[in-house]
């Protein structure tokens, strides 16, 4: 089950019909197959999402380096504070003290730097959030986001794979074998035109949630699941 936003209506009644009579296999409830059907474009869409408009590994490295600097200079400035400035915030950790036993308003809920440790029961349980712990804490986030940085991955420049339709192919090979007496194969004419009862089916069924993949991008999608999937022979010693 995904977010609602990624259900839409794929398929008609008539178009489930016409899906079994390509892919040779008559369900027990058309209905319940056809919701089911839904159910696994909404996991394709949801999946194909994740990896539509990644920003480059140049903008990531930006943003964590951004976020070490700004972290190393607000550091900087607490470790620097005159003892006006420190008392004036001593003064406000106390007032978000008061504030949350009087009004309940405490982190993370509100702006606060008094920290709610149990915000599910009425008991006032915190703790305050002093100048060291701030410290502490943004040096946390210094490393966090430096570890970040050094460990980020360069994305390929080639195009991104099919993930979501790698995995909505596999997904309906794991249901094949439950709904149709046919194997999940892939086999192709000289045109490149499915002839199997699977290979029509997953092409059918698939230009329905997105209509411009070519039947050639599917049915490569099926080699490199099954490719993904074979496992190599180990040699007899």
């Amino acid at each position: 089950m995904v977010a609602s936003r990624y259900y839409e209506t794929t398929y008609s009644q008539k178009d489930v019909a016409r899906l079994c009579e390509i892919g040779g296999f008559v369900p027990n409830d058309l209905d319940e197959f056809r919701e089911e059907l839904e159910e696994l474009a909404a996991i394709y869409r949801y999946e194909n999402a994740r990896f539509q408009n990644l920003p480059s590994y140049k903008a990531v490295s930006a943003e964590l380096i951004n976020i070490q600097k700004q972290a190393a200079r607000l550091s900087d400035s607490l470790q620097r504070l005159g003892w006006e400035a420190r008392r004036a915030i001593e003064k406000g950790i106390d007032a978000d003290s008061i504030r949350m036993i009087t009004e309940g308003i405490a982190a993370p809920e509100h702006p606060s730097l008094f920290l709610s440790l149990n915000s599910r029961t009425d008991e006032l349980m915190g703790v305050n959030v002093d100048i060291p712990d701030l410290k502490a804490i943004l040096g946390g986030l210094q490393n966090a986001a430096h570890a970040g940085q050094q460990e980020l991955r360069k994305r390929p420049s080639r195009k991104i794979p099919d993930y979501g339709l790698r995995l909505w192919l596999s997904n309906i090979e794991n249901r094949w074998t439950q709904m149709s007496p046919h194997p999940f194969s892939r086999d192709i004419d000289r045109n490149g035109e499915p002839i199997t009862y699977a290979g029509r089916f997953c092409v059918a069924a698939f230009k329905k949630i997105e209509p411009s993949y070519s039947t050639s991008r599917i049915m490569n999608g099926i080699k490199n699941l099954k490719k993904a999937r074979r496992k190599p022979s180990g040699k007899a010693g």
